[in-house]
């Protein structure tokens, strides 16, 4: 049985690790104004979705953090390289009708 103990011993502290890892990237990601999603934690820990949705502590974590998150004004990377190309071309467009003046 001491070979058994051991193996739980370990599964156990493989979990509460990764249990670990899961809840301070939610923390961090809502720390630094970050879009909170199943997607991006998958990407950023290596762990799987199922994970996120399985994990009971996880996943209550993870929906205080959106909770939190839908009172709040997120932009994504993706919003904001757009938004900067858009004013850009606001920008040349403005300067093109200038220049035709």
């Amino acid at each position: 049985m001491n070979n058994y103990d051991n193996m739980l011993l370990a599964c156990k502290r493989l979990s509460e690790e990764k249990r670990f890892l899961a809840i301070d990237t939610i923390r961090q990601m809502v720390k630094n104004n970050n879009p909170v999603s199943i997607v991006e934690l998958t990407k950023i820990t290596g762990l799987s979705r199922s994970f996120f949705y399985k994990n009971a502590l996880v996943k209550e974590e993870l929906k205080n953090a959106q909770q939190l998150q839908k009172l709040k004004t997120l932009r994504s990377k993706r919003d904001m390289t757009l938004n900067e190309a858009l004013k850009e071309t606001v920008r040349m467009q403005k300067d093109e009708i200038e220049r035709l003046r």
